[in-house]
């Protein structure tokens, strides 16, 4: 049984980021805190690989055409994994730190050594009142 939610075909693969492109409007890539940058690679990655695609299936298939069409679906499966990783709200987050000082260093496991994590920081009066969440920012461990 496959447990991998991207599907192996490349029309599968484009069709999914076609829906994921008519789906990820201005207000929702706000709303999930997704860089403009990653939008905007998400969608040059989509009309490289969908151009790509085109022009291989109306000509000969050559080796170059065969190494044009796996770059360009490479790309845009690693942006569509990006985004798919990304938290959509902040209490989608799966481990929280609490302290009271400006600056913090974080410790992760050895394990977790370059894995992305996502940190959104809210504040909390001595009250234990909490305020809005901030920005989401992501980073890698190193």
């Amino acid at each position: 049984m496959r447990t991998d939610w991207m599907p192996t075909s490349r029309t599968g693969q484009l069709s999914m980021a076609k829906k994921w492109d008519s789906y990820l409007t201005e207000q929702r890539v706000k709303e999930w805190s997704v860089s403009v940058d990653l939008r905007k690679e998400f969608f040059k990655a989509l009309t490289d690989a969908d151009k790509t695609f085109s022009i291989a299936t109306t000509n000969d298939r050559t080796a170059a055409m065969n190494t044009a069409v796996r770059v360009s679906f490479g790309k845009l499966v690693d942006i569509m994994r990006d985004l798919r990783r990304h938290p959509q709200k902040p209490e989608e987050l799966t481990a929280s730190h609490f302290t009271r000082r400006k600056r913090d260093l974080i410790d992760f496991p050895y394990d977790n050594s370059g894995k992305q994590c996502f940190i959104c920081v809210r504040y909390e009066n001595s009250k234990g009142d909490k305020g809005p969440w901030g920005p989401m920012v992501n980073s890698f461990i190193p």
